[in-house]
């Protein structure tokens, strides 16, 4: 009797780098991300019209540089991360909203195109649209 393996090992090793990738990947995929993507980009809007603004202020060589900038972003998401974390709650909800009315505009859309094929259907939703304008 022949047997074969059940494993493989290079599957075995793509596998384990699939969930050492998922485990690294994993929280940054959490509503919390909107909210830092959101603060990343208002700091790093800040710092890039500072430094060219006021370049002339800013310190020069590299080092001095660097923490000129790097303390005025530190400062700037202080500022700015209730507002980044309220311009997302505001984005998650508009999202939320489209999402339901696209689903809800493709299930009507079905259903209307079931209804030309069953004609139980648009007498059914005939019935109920007649009742509910006599409940009004």
């Amino acid at each position: 009797m022949t047997t074969f393996s059940t494993t493989h090992e290079g599957l075995e090793r793509v596998l384990e780098g699939t969930r050492v990738l998922s485990n690294a990947i994993g929280p940054t995929r959490s509503l919390r991300a909107i909210p830092l993507i959101l603060l990343t980009g208002m700091v790093t809007a800040v710092v890039a019209i500072a430094s060219r603004q006021f370049g002339d202020l800013i310190p020069e060589g590299f080092t001095r540089e660097w923490l000129a900038l790097w303390a005025l972003g530190a400062i700037v998401a202080l500022v700015l991360a209730r507002t980044a974390s309220g311009l997302a709650a505001v984005l998650l909800r508009s999202a939320g909203r489209f999402g339901h009315q696209m689903s809800q505009a493709h299930a009507e859309e079905a259903f209307r195109q079931a209804a030309k094929l069953d004609p139980r259907m648009l007498a059914d939703l005939r019935a109920a649209v007649s009742r509910a304008e006599g409940n009004r």
